[in-house]
């Protein structure tokens, strides 16, 4: 007969929870890196004349489940509706780089999020 070995479960299980339970967090941190990589296109992109419409773009999170994503100067979006060769600058960043920038802002903050819930399941299991 042959010899049997048994699985402990417990850490796949603890792993999940954790997992799950790090779901809004996970959430928060794909938005703000996905934000991070826009803003910095769109810097790169904005109009220079003197350089503060250039160091004032931005993100926050004004209330949960929300990213914003600015210029933060008063003239910011009559420069974006009107520039003569730089017009809608932000909103050609986000369009050119926003869907890589979200799947890689979401495998970056799953990926850690993984390896957080591997060390709680690994801890309460005792497993590898």
């Amino acid at each position: 007969m042959a010899k049997s070995t048994r699985l402990n479960t417990r850490s796949i299980d603890a792993a999940f929870r954790t997992l799950a339970g790090q779901a809004p967090a996970v959430r928060a941190e794909a938005a703000a890196l996905a934000a991070e990589a826009i803003v910095s296109e769109a810097q790169t992109d904005a109009p220079v004349l003197s350089g503060d419409l250039k160091d004032r773009h931005g993100h926050d999170s004004p209330r949960e489940g929300v990213r914003r994503l600015y210029a933060n100067i008063f003239y910011a979006a009559a420069v974006h509706a009107r520039h003569p060769t730089k017009a809608g600058w932000f909103m050609a960043a986000m369009l050119r780089v926003g869907p890589g920038a979200v799947r890689e802002g979401a495998r970056i903050a799953i990926a850690r999020a993984a390896e957080r819930a591997a060390a709680a399941g690994r801890a309460a299991g005792g497993g590898a």
